[in-house]
């Protein structure tokens, strides 16, 4: 299959489950409320850190609620590869592998894809800071420099990986 018929295929975009959204709101509206109750409340330098604390954690609770409200997929696959929430792109010709890591249990940790690109460097040089101190920490642990949480799709990992080999299907998949 040539580039241009993998184009042709159409386009699978994931959707963060509003379950998800919902727990991550929840719990950084929780810790807030919690460090604005300590800044308040407190004595000494612990008013300084709780502020801090509140501060932080009401940034985080915006952003997550401002991302439901957009409603944007957090991965979208087409022949052309792969965009992601963040705005960045990875071509299928980009991709080594992939690799499916399952998590310790259902509840504590339900595991990432990890994804291998052929020349790692070219796609740091094109992302964010914080994307890129996050795929540096990636690649120093050996899982690549591109993780999806399988939080981040309503279906299970191994159906996002055979939607990926679907558009590339030379992609070689590591168990």
């Amino acid at each position: 299959m040539t580039s241009a018929d993998r184009r042709t295929t159409g386009v699978v975009e994931y959707q963060i489950p509003l379950r998800t959204v919902a727990l991550s709101a929840a719990f950084f509206a929780v810790m807030t409320a919690l460090f604005a109750y300590f800044a308040i409340a407190g004595h000494g330098p612990a008013i300084a850190g709780a502020a801090v604390g509140a501060v932080l954690f009401g940034r985080l609770f915006v952003r997550i609620i401002v991302r439901a409200a957009l409603r944007r997929p957090a991965v979208v696959l087409s022949g052309e590869g792969m965009r992601f929430q963040s705005g960045s792109h990875v071509s299928w010709d980009e991709v080594a592998s992939v690799a499916v890591f399952p998590g310790t249990s259902g509840v504590a940790w339900k595991g990432f894809i990890g994804v291998e690109l052929r020349d790692p460097e070219a796609y740091l040089g094109r992302i964010s800071y914080n994307h890129r101190r996050h795929a540096r920490a990636g690649i120093a642990r050996g899982f690549g420099p591109i993780r999806m949480q399988a939080e981040a799709f309503p279906v299970p990992m191994d159906e996002v990986v055979a939607t990926m080999s679907r558009f590339h299907p030379g992609l070689v998949v590591h168990a």
